[in-house]
Order: C-alpha cells, then sequence, then structure tokens
C-alpha cells in the first residue's frame, strides 16, 4: 500500500468514527440529567433516589465535617511544633550570638590591651632615640654657647 492509500483510509476512519459520536450525542440532547443517558450496554442505569439519596449525602456531610475537624486539628498540632522548634532555635541563637559577643570583647580587650603595650614600649623607645639623638647636638651646643660666652666676656 502506498502512503497516499494509507492516508486515505485513515481519514475515512477518522470520519467514521467521528459521526458516530456526532449521532451519539445527538440521540441524548433530549436527556435532563446524567441519569438519563443511555450507557453503551443499552440499558438504563439505576441511581440512588429518594430516602437513599438523602442517607448517602448525610453520611458524605459528616464524612466531611470528620475530615476538616481532623485536618485542623491536625494543623493545630503542627502549628505548635513549629512554633516549639521555631523558640528553642531563637533561644539557641541567642545563646550563640551571646557567647559569640563575649568572645568578641575578650579578644578586642586582649587587642586593646597588647595595643596598648606595644604603643607604650615603641614611645619608651621613641624618647630613648630622641634622647640619644639630642645629647650630642646639646652638648655641642652647650658647648658653643660657653665658647661665645668666654668670647663675649673677654
Amino acid at each position: 500500500m502506498s502512503n497516499f492509500t494509507k492516508s486515505i483510509m485513515y481519514s475515512a476512519a477518522v470520519l467514521a468514527v467521528g459521526l458516530i459520536a456526532i449521532f451519539a450525542i445527538y440521540n441524548n440532547m433530549g436527556a435532563q440529567d446524567a441519569a438519563n443517558i443511555e450507557p453503551a450496554s443499552g440499558e438504563e442505569t439505576a441511581t440512588i433516589e429518594g430516602e437513599a439519596a438523602a442517607d448517602a449525602e448525610a453520611q458524605a456531610e459528616q464524612a466531611a465535617t470528620e475530615a476538616t475537624e481532623a485536618a485542623a486539628e491536625a494543623t493545630t498540632e503542627a502549628a505548635t511544633e513549629a512554633t516549639d522548634a521555631a523558640a528553642a532555635a531563637v533561644e539557641g541563637a541567642t545563646e550563640a550570638a551571646a557567647e559569640a559577643a563575649t568572645d568578641a570583647a575578650e579578644a578586642t580587650t586582649e587587642a586593646a590591651t597588647d595595643a596598648a603595650e606595644a604603643a607604650t614600649e615603641a614611645a619608651g623607645e621613641a624618647v630613648d632615640a630622641a634622647t640619644e639623638a639630642a645629647e650630642p647636638a646639646a652638648g655641642e651646643a652647650v658647648d658653643a654657647a660657653a665658647e661665645e660666652a668666654e668670647k663675649a666676656a673677654h
């Protein structure tokens, strides 16, 4: 069979199935509800009517109410557990933050003490260096002033 022939056969099959569906829908246009639609076997389906329908509705309503109550209770329990977990997490985070702040304060104090000691030592060394540098110059200035004073006195 060629592809053209296969295409024609497929199109004819689709058209036939479509027409069957259209006629089936057209025949059931007069139906008022789903209970009046004929099943494929050709027999009418049974529906629940009267007291049995009311009982089924009451049972469904009761089941829905129980399910809603169970869901509300489960949601409340989950919310309570989540709140407790969040409180525990906040408490743990607070303790960790306080410990970190204490450690940081101790480290800052130690660093400040070390810096003050280093600055004191550096200042002492600077004074010593300045004194050593100034002594020869001061000695020369004193000698020069003494010579000038002797010259002025003579």
